[in-house]
């Protein structure tokens, strides 16, 4: 029952779900928690968070970008993904080597003084 009440809950809030496999079957049954298709396959559901993950507003997959927690050339990987106005007043605020070294987390961005009155300012 756990994958179906999460599902319930992502509805409700309003995400989308995409499903990592869905064969011809459309019946659903479940069974030890899990769901199943008419078939007997295990249905894998992903929840999709389309959330800007600095400024929390719902907004459509194709407007969100990727954003290197630590720039690129200062040897980051990690990415989250925000909004594009939101990704440009970052880095008019904040520098690559600060990023790096004081705002790596999506947390610490968040408590940066501009970015968190223009957080503020966007509700």
């Amino acid at each position: 029952m756990e994958q179906l009440s999460e599902i319930i809950q992502a509805l409700r809030d309003g995400k989308k779900i995409a499903r990592d496999t869905w064969e011809n079957g459309s019946s659903w049954f479940l069974k030890d928690g899990k769901i199943f298709d008419n078939r007997g396959d295990l249905i894998s559901f992903e929840i999709i968070d389309e959330n800007c993950k600095l400024c929390g507003k719902s907004v459509g997959e194709k407007k969100l970008i990727k954003h290197h927690l630590t720039p690129k050339e200062l040897g980051g990987r990690r990415t989250v993904k925000i909004h594009k106005k939101c990704h440009y007043f970052i880095h008019a605020m904040i520098t690559n080597q600060e990023m790096k070294d004081d705002y790596h987390t999506i947390e610490r961005l968040k408590r940066h003084p501009a970015v968190k009155s223009y957080i503020e300012y966007k509700d």
